[in-house]
């Protein structure tokens, strides 16, 4: 040949065990296994730390939803409940009786004014 050496080419090597052709496959699988697993572990570690930040939440009345987070009102017994607006009323009703009297008083100085004014 022109280009080249005469010599014969080496024949390609002896085909090798089969062992040694299935170790890669059992590295891959080995390290995706590892892969897979570390992967359940934080998967699992993050449930638990959200149910129980849910158990904490849940007993200040706080709940998530798919909107959002929702805050729930306390727990009142109504005989409690009838008691607080009943005595809230009763407070509020007399200091609207009282501005009613302030505000009617302040007319009747108007009124009261302008009559004198017109004398």
């Amino acid at each position: 040949m022109a280009w080249g050496s005469t010599k014969n080419p080496t024949p390609p090597p002896a085909a090798s065990s089969s062992a040694s052709k299935l170790l890669p496959l059992v590295i891959l699988f080995l390290v995706l296994g590892a892969f897979a697993f570390v992967g359940y572990q934080v998967y699992v570690v993050a449930t638990q730390i959200a149910n129980s930040t849910n158990k904490k939440l849940e007993t200040k009345n706080v709940t998530f939803t798919k909107d959002g987070m929702k805050v729930g009102v306390k727990e009142v017994k109504q005989e409690n409940y009838v008691d607080q607006t009943q005595s809230g009323a009763a407070e509020n009703g007399g200091a609207q009786t009282s501005a009613a009297r302030n505000l009617e008083e302040a007319e009747n100085k108007k009124a009261g004014s302008k009559d004198e004014l017109m004398d």
